[in-house]
């Protein structure tokens, strides 16, 4: 958030993850009552971050989604975000807001057999 010429940052999110931020995004309208009131942060330390849209704080955070960093994320469904990571996993989890809580609901892997042919398939 920014206050007045010249435009100094009043808050920030920057400092929050201990990894890179890989992504930000705003709630879908529909998940928060018709308006956007809420927004979260994915990042290579393995954590999702949701925070108020109004004040910039976090609402709640959950570590150790993934083996490895956190590349991308994807509202699929009502309350619900997939999660793309560096250890070759997608997975889907159930948000809920108000009890500050995500719970794991499916998880695709690339198979073992798929990474020999990919290892042979790359330049060098």
């Amino acid at each position: 958030m920014y206050k007045g010429p010249p435009f100094k940052p009043e808050k920030s999110i920057a400092s929050n993850h201990t990894g890179f931020v890989n992504k930000c995004g705003f709630f879908p309208a529909d998940w928060d009552d018709g308006k956007s009131a809420h927004f979260c942060t994915i990042s290579a330390d393995k954590t999702i971050k949701v925070y108020s849209s109004e004040t910039c704080e976090i609402i709640f955070e959950q570590g150790g989604l993934h083996k490895m960093g956190i590349n991308d994320f994807v509202f699929s469904g009502k309350n619900e975000i997939a999660t793309c990571s560096s250890d070759r996993t997608v997975k889907t989890w159930k948000i809920d807001i108000e009890a500050k809580t995500m719970t794991e609901v499916r998880t695709l892997a690339i198979h073992d057999d798929d990474n020999a042919a990919l290892k042979d398939n790359v330049e060098k």
